[in-house]
């Protein structure tokens, strides 16, 4: 087969200069809040959400107004405020440097990253910026007119994160199962001056010197025994040896869905605001707050708890009005004030949407199913970027935070992967939509049947330990059969049966079928799944696409292959090589496929 295209996509990455590249012309707006960076001079706050940065006014303290937007093609990392100049780190989009003067906040340059490298963290000191790619620490300078002027590079291993204060450098980095911290001097980094490493950081997250003390360096340390615990260290460097003085944890697991982890924070006169992702109690995740006024010689204090909502990624305290900012993955981004009680049902909500999970055009609007935001619709037109990306185009919002997908029984009944089906016809003549009734349970994938019963919907579900491949079930609905939605029917499968498509009567599905991952066939017929057919596929199956008699399955790293449908047979047609790609979703539509690659992008073969 013959590549033909290649698409920077939300994880693009690399540019293959022989290959025709798509233009990109827009996206849907914003994503789930995974960024906070409040700027005192400018009094504005820097939200990054999913692959976008947007530019509030903060200058009224109670009331954020929205005055920039920029699209990425990648998850926003960091920002750092340098006058009218933000720098970006937007993961593997790499790095770029925009003028906030505007509300386009067009590109001043562009630092790119390469291969498994990726934009993860950015300081500033005098006139030299440090970026963290997670290979190593590249020192540089930029200006409008020259863009990105390389130094140096130093530091070893993963290298996640890097501040400096006066004359030293410390760099955060994960090393064979464990984490790592180094300190340099700014004037020679070709050795670093200490070292310190531990296994119970070995997915560190952030660091950053304590706001009293330049030998004191506060450590994000991300979680440890299974993701069941999050690590907050306090480091101290005594002029040649880097020691642990403090430590801080937390407790709080969801299996599958979401770890103990600390991952971010800020912190002003060494009150230290954490950023988890640890659910103590239920899903109000917590924020603690810690005093470390005391240190080093008295251990880090607990003094407040914040629980705002779902999952936090990061915090930023507004340095002169008294707020905090909190990114969430869930409720986009919390604006608060410091004395007042903040929690769930009191604090003040910036939705900035969710991650997406799935999409579907009909006509000249686009559905997008985003996990933390619910069902969002956009006219296709108003998503181009020469429409006004700082506009809020969004037509309708379904607010529900647990959706993976969703499938429309006809033009007015929408089924969502929770198994709620809501009425859009009050919508259509201009009131909301109605809720028209739920089926009992939730699903992860859904797909519709044209069976000779009539319509029927094809839910899945997949075990929460997802790394064990221990499978679910396909299950079977009439979504006509209202008010309860009885099950009519269900199969178990073991492997991935999340990941189908469906067409006609028959779903198409990932599954082990004698512990041998396949691309299998259910046939329903009278209201009840049989296995048809089925045959080997290279690897684990992350996604099913089916056009006419042709079939495709993307395997990550094992592959991509396709195969032809006799009625009763696969054949298998053809492959790509084992390791070339590392493939998390396909389409196969009129002779082309059209692969998702997890940095590269979209790829179209012929």
């Amino acid at each position: 087969m013959k590549s033909i295209a290649v698409l920077f996509f939300l994880l693009a990455g690399v540019h293959a200069a022989a290959q025709t590249p798509l233009q990109k012309i827009g996206q849907t707006p914003g994503g789930s809040g995974f960024h906070v960076n409040y700027d005192s001079a400018s009094q504005r706050l820097f939200v990054g959400c999913g692959g976008s940065v947007r530019m509030y006014d903060a200058s009224r303290d109670d009331t954020l107004l929205l005055i920039g937007h920029r699209a990425f093609h990648s998850l926003i990392n960091e920002t750092y405020v340098d006058e009218d100049i933000l720098y970006v780190a937007a993961n593997h989009d790499g790095f770029w440097a925009l003028d906030i003067r505007h509300p386009e906040m067009p590109v001043l340059g562009h630092y790119p990253t390469e291969g498994n490298l990726a934009a993860f963290d950015i300081d500033m000191y005098g006139d030299t910026l440090y970026f963290a790619d997670r290979g190593t620490v590249t020192e540089l300078t930029f200006s409008p007119a020259r863009g990105f002027q390389k130094m140096r590079e130093f530091g070893s291993g993963t290298v996640m994160c890097v501040e400096r204060r006066n004359d030293l450098i410390a760099v955060g980095s994960r090393i064979f199962l464990a984490g790592q911290v180094e300190v340099f001097d700014a004037g020679d980094v070709s050795t670093p001056m200490a070292s310190w490493s531990h296994n119970l950081v070995a997915h560190l997250e952030d660091l950053q010197f304590a706001d009293g003390s330049d030998s004191i360096i506060y450590l994000c340390g991300g979680y440890s025994n299974l993701a069941t615990r999050g690590e907050f260290w306090a480091l101290q460097y005594d002029g040649s040896t880097l020691d642990s003085i403090a430590r801080y944890t937390i407790n709080g697991f969801l299996p599958g869905i979401a770890s103990a982890d600390i991952i971010n924070m800020d912190s002003r006169n060494d009150t230290l605001y954490l950023a988890t992702m640890a659910g103590l109690h239920n899903l109000e995740t917590d924020v603690p707050v810690l005093d470390a006024t005391g240190l080093p010689d008295d251990s880090l204090r607990v003094i407040d708890h914040i629980r705002p909502g779902l999952w936090h990624f990061d915090v930023s305290l507004a340095d002169g009005i008294d707020y905090l900012a909190i990114s969430s993955e869930w409720i986009g981004f919390v604006w608060r004030k410091l004395d007042n009680p903040i929690a769930w049902d009191t604090s003040e909500v910036y939705m900035t949407g969710g991650w997406g999970n799935s999409s579907q055009l009909r006509g000249d609007t686009l559905w997008v199913a985003m996990e933390g935001y619910g069902l969002a619709a956009y006219l296709l037109d108003d998503l181009h970027y020469a429409s006004g990306y700082i506009q809020d185009q969004e037509l309708l919002n379904i607010f529900t935070q647990f959706i993976a997908s969703f499938v429309f029984v006809d033009d007015t009944l929408v089924w969502l992967s929770n198994h709620e089906l809501y009425n859009l016809k009050p919508w259509h003549e201009g009131g909301t939509p109605v809720l028209a009734g739920s089926a009992e349970g939730a699903g992860i994938g859904l797909g519709l049947a044209e069976t000779a019963r009539g319509k029927r919907v094809v839910s899945s579900t997949y075990n929460a330990l997802a790394s064990l491949d221990i499978g679910g079930e396909l299950r079977l609905y009439d979504p006509y059969a209202a008010p309860d939605y009885p099950l009519l029917h269900t199969v178990k499968i073991e492997g991935a049966p999340h990941v189908f498509t469906v067409e006609g009567d028959s779903v198409w599905v990932g599954a082990q079928v004698d512990a041998e991952w396949c691309v299998a066939v259910y046939v329903i017929e009278a209201d009840t799944f049989r296995l048809a057919a089925h045959a080997a596929a290279p690897g684990k199956v992350y996604s099913v696409s089916k056009d006419g008699c042709r079939i495709a399955v993307a395997c990550k790293l094992a592959g991509v292959a396709w195969y032809t449908y006799t009625g009763d047979t696969f054949v298998r047609e053809g492959s790509l090589p084992v390791f070339s790609l590392n493939a998390v979703d396909v389409k196969v539509k009129n002779e082309y496929l059209y692969i998702a690659e997890q940095k590269k992008g979209l790829i179209v073969y012929d």
